[in-house]
């Protein structure tokens, strides 16, 4: 009930109004204000070992809502800009009495505040600055354990009307344990109708514009999710565990669409194969009680955004 709570307050808010380490939050050519994206997983099967011929199966559903407020401080050159995500993983699975991993969540959370400082140095140069405190949880005896700080920092430049590029570092657990990690991207339109987008370590999107307001193409995408829960589980082998951390860890292939429908308003529609997905459970110690790999499955997404200066 809760999770059919929370996705219908992200589209209300959404309607309202009108995802990555540093996103397309706050860029010299725009402001994301508002994003609502649905992702499902109708099915995937879990390799578990010493079970051959029936495997695990899930279901996942992951609903994510964000809201955004720019304050300019100097017109469009200092600009501080405030968002909070909210994100429900809903997973539902089948044949679990082959599974050797008895924790299983249905229902996890992600509750982000963004404070972005956004400074245009000059006509080529700006720098972007990130400082975001998260709850990732199962919202099950909730603590300071399940809090966690990320941050980091691009300088910005645009070469061309055709090239821009970024390079700095973050502060993130979204792709493994606590650590500091290189930020890069670039966008590049080679010709007037083809766009090459690489944000590193997350995404490479290449798009083909087939009319004024259609876009299409393919998009490769990395993600990752760090909960902290707060269960006592029994686990088969008799032992009780409780468990600290569920990470999750995903890369998606696939083709894509962008339809800008007003100005400031686009959808974006993709779907393809999770090559792969990575399940692992740890306990308070960090000591890991299961690893588990998904078999390639598919997927399918849709987000909605609304910016202005985009």
């Amino acid at each position: 009930m809760t999770g059919h709570w929370c996705t219908a307050c992200g589209f209300i808010l959404i309607l309202v109004l009108g995802l990555n380490l540093f996103p397309a939050d706050c860029r010299a050519d725009g402001f994301q204000l508002a994003l609502c994206s649905f992702e499902r997983v109708p099915s995937a099967e879990i390799d578990l070992t010493g079970v051959e011929e029936e495997e695990l199966e899930t279901a996942a559903s992951t609903t994510t809502t964000k809201l955004a407020v720019p304050i300019p401080l100097a017109g469009r050159e200092t600009v501080l800009l405030n968002f909070i995500t909210l994100r429900v993983l809903h997973q539902s699975y089948g044949n679990i009495e082959a599974a050797d991993i008895a924790f299983l969540p249905s229902d996890l959370y992600t509750i982000k505040y963004g404070l972005v400082f956004h400074q245009t140095l000059s006509d080529q140069w700006s720098l972007n600055m990130l400082v975001q405190p998260a709850l990732l949880t199962d919202f099950i005896d909730v603590n300071s354990d399940h809090l966690t700080l990320r941050g980091g920092f691009v300088f910005e430049r645009k070469v061309s009307d055709k090239l821009k590029y970024a390079l700095g570092a973050g502060y993130s657990d979204d792709y493994g344990d606590e650590k500091a990690l290189p930020v890069a991207w670039l966008k590049w339109k080679p010709s007037p109708n083809w766009r090459v987008n690489i944000d590193i370590p997350q995404k490479i999107e290449v798009l083909r514009r087939v009319s004024e307001r259609v876009q299409l193409g393919f998009v490769g995408k990395t993600t990752g999710a760090h909960y902290r829960i707060g269960q006592d589980t029994p686990f088969k082998n008799g032992c009780d565990h409780r468990v600290g951390r569920v990470k999750y860890s995903i890369v998606n292939i696939g083709p894509a669409m962008n339809w800008q429908i007003y100005d400031g308003v686009r959808l974006t529609l993709n779907g393809g194969t999770s090559v792969y997905r990575r399940y692992e459970v740890f306990d308070t110690n960090g000591v890991k009680l299961a690893d588990a790999d998904f078999e390639s499955s598919f997927f399918l997404k849709a987000t909605v955004r609304y910016s202005v200066g985009y």
